[in-house]
C-alpha cells in the first residue's frame, strides 16, 4: 500500500494518472490531452514526487492500486 501524497494531485495530474493506469506512455498521454510530451513527463514527475516514488513501475502500480485503470471522464 502506498502512502498518501504529500500534496493533493491537481485535476490534470489525476487525468495523467488515469491514463498511465490505462497503459499510455508520455507521448500517447500528450496526444490525448493535447499537451507536449515534456509537459506530460513533468506531470508524471510531479505525481511521483508527491507520492515519494522513484521508478515509473511504482507509478504504474499506484495507478492499479488506486483503480485508475477505468476510462477518464
Amino acid at each position: 500500500m502506498t502512502r498518501p501524497p504529500t500534496a493533493p494531485l491537481t485535476p490534470r495530474e489525476m487525468e495523467v494518472l488515469r491514463l498511465i493506469g490505462q497503459g499510455l506512455d508520455c507521448r500517447a498521454i500528450a496526444r490525448h490531452l493535447h499537451i507536449s510530451p515534456l509537459t506530460a513527463r513533468k506531470h508524471r514527475s510531479n505525481i511521483m514526487a508527491k507520492y515519494g516514488l522513484h521508478h515509473v513501475a511504482q507509478l504504474n502500480a499506484l495507478a492499479v492500486e488506486r483503480d485508475f485503470r477505468r476510462a477518464c471522464g
